[in-house]
Order: C-alpha cells, then structure tokens, then sequence
C-alpha cells in the first residue's frame, strides 16, 4: 500500500523490528532501565533526508544509571548532532553536542562521570562503531526519573522513477517500535510512504528541469577531492500531442516472415493506443511492389484501430519502402498548421541495394512529417533506436528515427503499448554525453551510459584528482537536442563530507582524512565523537567505576573502517561471575563448585554448551544453575557477533 500526503507530517507506527536488526538498549547497573518513548521525524529535503530521533529512558532501579543504546543505522545514514534534555533557569532545555575527536571525547565522558569529590557536568557520548552501527551513552540516568536524549542522521537520496527515495528498515527495538513523522523540506513538495519494514519514503518535487542535476566538488587533501555529481532526467520528458494525424505502414513482401504481418498489427495498435482520448486520425497503408490503401481517408482512432485488427495482408514481392514513404508523405502534406504528423513503417529492412538514405530523404519531403522506421524481428521485447543504420541520418532531419524492434508472437497488448510508448514521445534522452571543463575528469565521465529514461538518474561519489568547477550535459529528445549545465554548490559540501562516511570511499581515506572531512561534515565517524554536556550537580558517589576499561573511544588503524574488537564499557567476566553466582547459591550449590560454558551472539545467549558440578552434584543442581544461565539477561556491552564464554561460580 502507498500512502500519498501533502508536505504536513504523516505519523505512523514502524512494526517491530527484527532480533538481527533491531536496536539495543540497556542499563549498566540494572535491568530495570528501560526504554519509554522512541519517535523519529524525518524531513526530506531534495538533496538528502535527515532523521531526528528523540529516545527517552526510564531508571526504575535504586542508583543512578548509564543508558547504553546500541544504534543499527539504516543504509547510508551518518549521525552529525547529538542533544541531551536538561534544565536551564529551573526550564527544560536542550543542550547540543560538540564533535570532538574520538579519543579525546572518551576521556572526556569517563572524567565527567567517573567517581570524584567536584561537581561534574552529565554527558551523553556518541560514537562510531562501524558504519552500521553507532554507540550512544548516556549517564547519570537517575533513579525513578526519566532521561531524554536526540540525535541526527543524514540519509542519501536514490533518483528513480521521477522521486526522491529513501529506505528505512524497522526503527527501535525488539519491545519498543518507533513512532515515525515523515514531511517534505517544500511545502509544495509531495510525499508518498509504502511497505511496513523497511519502507520507502518518496520525495515528488512539484518541479523539475528537463535535464538538469548536482554537482560537489570538495577538495579535502592535495590532489584528493570528493567529487559528487547526479545528473537527472524529469519525471516525463514529453507529452502526447492534442492533435495528431498519422500514416501507418506495414511491409507486405514476401521476405517477411509468416508472423510478421501480425505482429506489425499488434505494434502498431499498442503505438496509437497512447493517443486516446486525444484529436487523433489515421491512415493505414501496406507496401511490396506497390502501395495499397487500407483506409479511405484519415479514420477515427477507433475506427482504423478496429480496421487494423481485422486487416488480411497478402504478401507479394517487392520492398518499395521509398515509395511508401512518397505515398504516407503526400497524404500529411494536406493537413492543417498545427497538427502534429507522423509516419510509423515497419519493415524486415530486406529491400533492394539501391535504397539510398538520400533517397528516402527525397521521399519525406514537403510533409515536415516524423517518420519512425521500425525494423522489425522476433524474439523478446525490444526497441532501441539504430543510428547506425544506412537510412538514420535520413530521417534525422525531421525529427525521425530508424528502430530495431522485436516482439514475440503472443505478445499481449499491454507489453505492445508499453513497449511502442517511445513512438508516440520520447521516453528517453539519448546520445547523452556528460565534460567537463576540468579535463582530469574526462576518462570518467565518458565511461558512464549514454542513455538516460525519464526520472532516472546518473550519479556517482568519487574521490579525483582536481575539482570540476561545471558539467556540461548534451543529448537528444529524439532528435531534439537537449543541453544543461550545472555548476558546483558550495553549500553541499559538507552534506558530502558527512554522506562520505556511510559510503564505499570511506576505504579509501587516510585517519588525516577522515579527520578533516569529519570536522567539514560535523559527522560521528572512525576519528570523531559527539559528546553532549548539561550542566547540573550529579552525587560524586554515584559515579561509574570505569576501571581500566575502555569509554566509547573507537580504535582505528589508517583508513580502517571498523573499531577494534576491544572496546568495552564493563567488566563483563566479573558480571557474569557475579549475576551468575547469585543463581549458583540460590540453586543451592557450593561456591567455588560449578562452572558453566554458553555461547553468546551480541547480547543473546544461543546455547548452553556445559554445566560441570564437583562431587556432590544432582542432576537438580545442573539443570537449575542451566535455567539460570538461560534467564540470564545481557546488556549491551555484550556486542560480538559470536562469543563463547566459560563462567565458575
């Protein structure tokens, strides 16, 4: 189902997000920190979305809490704010985050909320794990008391089919689905939402240039610029005129094959099936040796495609396609200024060797008629113009062109007139070349198609040698030309130099580098964390026992991607000793006689591998200390993809 709207806000509930994609939210110290609230409103401008996403906590333990939210990112997307929900003068206020190296913000987060005799501000940290995946932490979280806190992502747009799409998978948690808000940037702006997770937002814009796009050029390093260019084609290119007047032949010599005649029937019915509804009127003629006509004058649409159905055509020899040309010419010349002409001749293209372009050239003239040639065969559906061909340039001239073409024998009339829609207008600018002043990027840029349909998109996120000030766009409408320039935008580069860090020339950036696009896009990234600070008075004796552990502070290596594998906000071996020593006892056991091997896949047991009791062990005691570990609850420190653990209790 796809759900239309007006830029106003539509709010809807995401369903539940799958085990393997859902976020993660948990407490340091207590299982009784949960989350309460999760909206998400996303804006579409026409160059990205952004996402702002409030998530609200609530401590039901007896201390002071850090929240601990594990952030699976939808495809693309990089945070560039972070706010924490305070007080100001006795108000509720938000405090915004400030980008700091990655490094320097984790001690900074493990300073404030470390145990001390002063007056520490409380900070929300929120840092890079890899592209998919952000850390947010959030302390103090006080005890019976609600804690909020928001954050942004930038997301990049795809151009298909004449809108802005961006994808969401399901947003929040396993227990608790966010609740989602979307609006167009433009009020005058369309937004259309289908699917229930992920889901596809659509952006139609009210207006787009025939041809047109976006161009960044960012140098960020000697001879290293990120270079982002799209070129787009409007949602449609062209219309069906109001008036029309139409010659449509069909080859009847004896070099087509025995399908033939009906399949040119078939094509031709689906090419006028796109002027219904509109002032047009036809005329039907066959060819071998000699022209026949079919009609006795320009019919109604109705009336020459009921014709057209009926038609029997019996093949003789001769391929005279000049003088059918002559013959569907002439009729056009009589009809008024104004009305649209058109000569659609379908032929095997088998025809004798003296059959010059200049002569079908002759043939055309005085009509100013477009005269499409369709060479005809079998097989799939297939239309694509033949430039090549020895007759093109012949019809260039009025705007015409030579078609290689195929349709299988039981063609439905539906595939028919989708496929022969690029008759009846131009669906596509064609002999599309993209160059550039800056001749650096050329090799590039004459590698990409050459073809683009209408609202279809050509864009690419490069890393060059030299920055290109402008693109110069050529093509065809048929054979109209077709011509746009579009100039670097400033003001997107540091969208780009954030958007860089959920693409795949990340890889190809230095720590230096990241560094610079980082701090240019305001972006979380491998080098860079937000860390959020409300002033306020937390108790010193609450603070976090941090150890010698690591606080949200990513370890890269040049150009590294991912974090270390050593990052941790706990003691996890002493909580698994701990919690599971409680249960031992409660069992019954003896400390110091048992010991348990489990597996683990992020913060969920998978198995149960061992139980082992010395001595005196009951089959009671195993399976009670098992059932222990099964209840187990994990928090999100617990973040491998698979960890075998082996606890003694």
């Amino acid at each position: 189902m796809r759900r239309l709207l007006s830029s106003a806000a539509l709010a809807l509930i995401l369903a539940t997000p799958a085990a393997s994609n859902a976020d993660r939210v948990s407490g340091t110290r207590s299982a009784l920190l949960l989350e309460r609230k999760h909206t998400a409103a996303l804006t579409l401008f026409r160059t990205h979305a952004e996402l702002t996403v409030e998530r609200t906590v609530h401590n039901g333990g007896p201390r002071h809490d850090q929240a601990l939210f594990e952030l699976n990112l939808p495809p693309g997307a990089v945070a560039t704010g972070l706010r924490t929900l305070g007080a100001l003068h006795g108000r509720p206020h938000w405090f915004s985050g400030e980008l700091l190296e990655a490094e320097a913000a984790a001690e900074k987060y493990r300073e404030l909320t470390g145990i001390g005799g002063y007056y520490p501000k409380d900070p929300a940290l929120l840092s890079w794990r890899d592209q998919q995946l952000l850390f947010l932490q959030v302390f103090p979280c006080p005890p019976g008391q609600d804690k909020s806190v928001e954050y942004t992502l930038k997301l990049p747009l795809r151009y298909a089919s004449g809108q802005y799409h961006v994808t969401l998978p399901r947003l929040g948690t396993a227990a608790l689905p966010a609740t989602l808000s979307v609006r167009a940037a433009d009020p005058r702006d369309k937004v259309a939402v289908s699917g229930q997770g992920p889901i596809d937002v659509a952006l139609t814009p009210h207006t787009l240039p025939l041809l047109g796009g976006e161009l960044v050029a960012l140098p960020f390093a000697p001879d290293r610029v990120l270079t982002r260019y799209a070129v787009q084609a409007a949602p449609r290119l062209s219309r069906i005129p109001a008036r029309s007047r139409h010659v449509v032949v069909i080859d009847a010599s004896l070099s087509t094959d025995g399908t033939f005649i009906e399949r040119a029937k078939l094509a031709l019915d689906g090419y006028l099936s796109h002027f219904a509804g509109t002032d047009a009127r036809v005329e039907i003629l066959t060819f071998n040796r000699e022209v026949e006509r079919v009609t006795a004058g320009f019919s109604s649409l109705a009336s020459a495609r009921l014709q057209l159905g009926a038609l029997q055509v019996p093949r003789r020899n001769g391929s005279n396609v000049d003088k059918a040309l002559s013959r569907a010419s002439r009729l056009l010349q009589a009809v008024p200024a104004g009305v649209d002409r058109r000569i659609v001749l379908l032929t095997d293209g088998l025809s004798r060797t003296d059959l010059s372009g200049d002569r079908l050239r002759a043939a055309l003239a005085g009509s100013g008629a477009v005269a499409h040639l369709g060479l005809l065969g079998k097989g799939g559906g297939r239309l694509e113009r033949d430039d090549e061909h020895r007759w093109a340039t012949s019809l260039h001239s009025n705007g015409g062109l030579v078609w290689g073409a195929a349709l299988a024998d039981r063609a439905t009339p539906a595939a028919a007139a989708a496929l022969f829609e690029a008759w009846a207008r131009p669906l596509r600018i064609d002999r599309l070349a993209i160059y550039s002043p800056e001749l650096a990027l050329q090799p590039n840029l004459e590698t990409l198609p050459h073809s683009l349909g209408e609202g279809e998109a050509i864009a690419q996120l490069n890393i060059e040698s030299a920055a290109a000030p402008s693109l110069e766009l050529e093509g065809e409408l048929w054979t109209t030309p077709v011509r746009a320039t579009i100039s670097a935008d400033p003001g997107q580069d540091a969208l780009w130099a954030a958007l860089a860090f959920g693409s795949e020339v990340l890889g190809e950036l230095s720590e230096e580098e990241m560094m610079t696009l980082a701090l240019r896009g305001g972006a979380v990234s491998p080098v860079t964390s937000y860390l959020a600070i409300e002033p306020g008075v937390r108790p010193s004796t609450e603070g976090l026992d941090h150890g010698s552990h690591r606080v949200g502070a990513p370890r890269v290596r040049m150009g590294a991607t991912m974090v270390s594998d050593g990052y941790t906000v706990m003691d996890r071996e002493a909580f698994l000793q701990e919690r599971l020593a409680i249960e031992w006892r409660r069992c019954g056991g003896r400390p110091g006689t048992a010991s348990v091997d489990f597996q683990a896949t992020r913060a969920e047991i998978v198995a149960v591998d061992r139980v082992s009791i010395a001595e005196d062990g009951t089959p009671l005691l195993e399976q009670c200390l098992t059932n222990a570990v099964w209840d187990l609850i994990l928090p999100a420190a617990f973040y491998e993809e698979s960890r075998d653990w082996t606890v003694e209790v």
